[in-house]
């Protein structure tokens, strides 16, 4: 490499030490470059436009400092340049976060504890992938995303609206109160309501003869001979003619179970059958006329019998009142409640057995 230049200049004035400038057409120095330079002789790489400083020489080697030019370090950053002390400052925002350390020649950039890596839900954890967090739906839900906003729907199959026989009710704070009034009582658990109607509402009707049930919620209450019912609004009317004795004609042989404070009239070209009531309070009565050829005959139960004067009927199923010709009558007083009754008054003749 040939010599370029010496200087004789030198600083301060006293120091006659030259400094020598070399000239390489393609290469940088290296430590092997040692001999026949000395220290701050200045190597020019016209190559890549590099210059370097020798700044310590051994017996074996030396040391060369490349010196800053236009081609080393950093010019700009995204086209930004550093100030004129060479400094380009890099700053964070939230949740971005910038940390230097001078002593390791270190920027550190880093997120800070408020962005979420996980997204715990009722069932599970989500965790984004790729830089994306997927959002989905189920069971009627929908989801959809515009901007920096994500929707949730709710689909038709969600009711937000109950309609009652009167009025409406609406969910609030995601909760709908069912409550019961007028005897009705309302329990949850689990995924249950329970609505219970209370004892005062009766489900049995219990008559002089049997019972009956409601059914698809209706109960008939019906009138029979001289009596009739009538319902309007919440009131049912029940009327009675004939001076409180309804009476009921009977053309079938029977036997036919009567009732208490009834009348019958026997009409059939046999014996007409007509069986005490099993219940009867003390002072009920019955009024029994015959009509038809066959005459009629009262038939008794368990532990019941009919006194008719001095006579009495067998006590039980086996007593009997017969009348003795067909248009015979007789007027029935219950004297004992359930069993004993007694003919107050009668035309034509009685037959006890």
């Amino acid at each position: 490499m040939p010599f370029v230049d010496r200087s004789t200049l030198t600083y301060p004035a006293t120091n006659s030490f030259p400094i020598r400038k070399w000239l390489d057409p393609g290469r940088n120095p290296t430590s092997n470059d040692f001999k026949n330079f000395q220290i701050f002789d200045i190597w020019i790489n016209d190559l890549n436009n590099t210059a370097w400083i020798m700044v310590d020489r051994t017996a074996t080697s030396g040391t060369w400092l490349q010196m800053a030019s236009s081609s080393v370090g950093i010019a700009t950053i995204n086209n930004v340049p550093p100030n004129g002390a060479g400094n380009l400052t890099i700053a964070g925002t939230a949740p971005i976060t910038i940390t230097n350390n001078a002593g390791t020649n270190t920027v550190t950039i880093g997120v800070s504890g408020v962005v979420a890596t996980s997204f715990p839900t009722q069932a599970g954890i989500a965790i984004p992938a790729a830089g994306a967090l997927t959002i989905n739906g189920a069971a009627g839900i929908t989801t959809s995303g515009a901007g920096s906003t994500v929707t949730i729907t709710a689909g038709p199959t969600i009711p937000t609206t109950f309609t009652e026989n009167a009025g409406s009710a609406t969910p609030a704070l995601n909760n709908l109160n069912i409550l019961g009034a007028g005897g009705i009582t309302t329990s949850g658990a689990g995924s249950t309501v329970t609505i219970t109607a209370g004892v005062t509402i009766p489900t049995t009707f219990t008559a002089d003869a049997g019972s009956a049930t409601p059914a698809a919620n209706n109960l008939n209450i019906f009138g029979a001979g001289s009596t009739t019912t009538s319902g309007a609004g919440s009131t049912i009317t029940i009327n009675s003619t004939g001076g409180g004795i309804s009476w009921n004609e009977i053309t079938v042989v029977g036997p036919t179970q009567m009732a208490v404070n009834m009348g019958y009239v026997a009409n059939n070209g046999a014996v007409v059958g007509l069986t005490l009531p099993l219940t009867a309070a003390f002072g009920s009565v019955l009024w029994i006329v015959g009509k038809g050829a066959g005459g009629w005959q009262v038939q008794q139960n368990a532990g019941q019998t009919i006194i008719n004067g001095a006579i009495s009927t067998t006590v039980g199923a086996t007593g009997t009142l017969t009348s003795s010709e067909p248009s015979a009558t007789a007027y029935l007083l219950c004297i004992t409640a359930n069993t004993t009754w007694k003919v107050i008054s009668e035309t034509g003749n009685l037959i006890s057995a």
